[in-house]
């Protein structure tokens, strides 16, 4: 595999601006599906992950394969429906979309686990949305909050070292649970869409 550090694919934007967009655009794709995700795919956010992840052949290929998808007619219908059922049932959830799932070998959520994550966001400045129902460590917040940790290296250098280690220990944290996530949702899925996105989480965490 190519390891040359993701910034360095694309020529505009800064290094950390290009991983905020990258991770913001990837949480965004883990929250419930709406049009304003399919608006943002369609028009800039497929060709800007095809742009960053050029010297990857096979993936690109996937995001092609990704484009024909999201041309289908009544798909967001399609994607809300699969969002269900691999996340939420009914009955068994066959993907949870929770860390503390995949770290707790007793598969409950809410555990210490959960509370490190939150723990995590309080020490940044990360808060969550007064009405968001989903505990802390679904994967949309923590890539959320991997984001914003980009920026906020961006925005402030006097804690970079801080900040650049609490990047590597969220990481190494996420890097812990998504190839399981991504298994699980490879032998459920119906449709590409996740399967892909996970993908390239997974491939993006392994090279910035």
């Amino acid at each position: 595999m190519d390891n040359t550090p993701i910034y360095k694919l694309l020529n505009k934007g800064g290094m950390l601006m290009v991983l905020y967009k990258l991770y913001f655009l990837l949480s965004h794709c883990f929250y419930k599906p709406d049009d304003g995700l399919l608006h943002l795919l369609r028009e800039e956010g497929l060709d800007f992950l095809k742009t960053t992840f050029s010297e990857n052949p096979n993936l690109c290929q996937r995001f092609e394969e990704l484009k024909q998808e999201l041309d289908k007619d009544n798909y967001l219908a399609q994607l809300a429906w699969e969002y269900n059922r691999l996340f939420f049932g009914p009955g068994k959830v066959l993907v949870p979309p929770y860390s503390a799932l995949y770290i707790n070998s007793y598969g409950h959520i809410m555990t210490n686990v959960t509370k490190q994550v939150k723990e995590a966001y309080k020490s940044w400045g990360f808060d969550l949305a007064d009405d968001l129902k989903e505990p802390a460590d679904h994967i949309a917040i923590e890539l959320s909050f991997l984001a914003n940790l980009y920026k906020l290296l961006e925005e402030n250098k006097d804690q970079r070292e801080a900040i650049l280690l609490q990047i590597s220990e969220f990481k190494h944290h996420l890097k812990e649970w998504v190839p399981k996530f991504q298994m699980e949702i490879k032998k459920h899925k119906s449709l590409l869409f996740y399967e892909i996105l996970a993908e390239t989480v997974m491939e993006l965490l392994l090279r910035d």
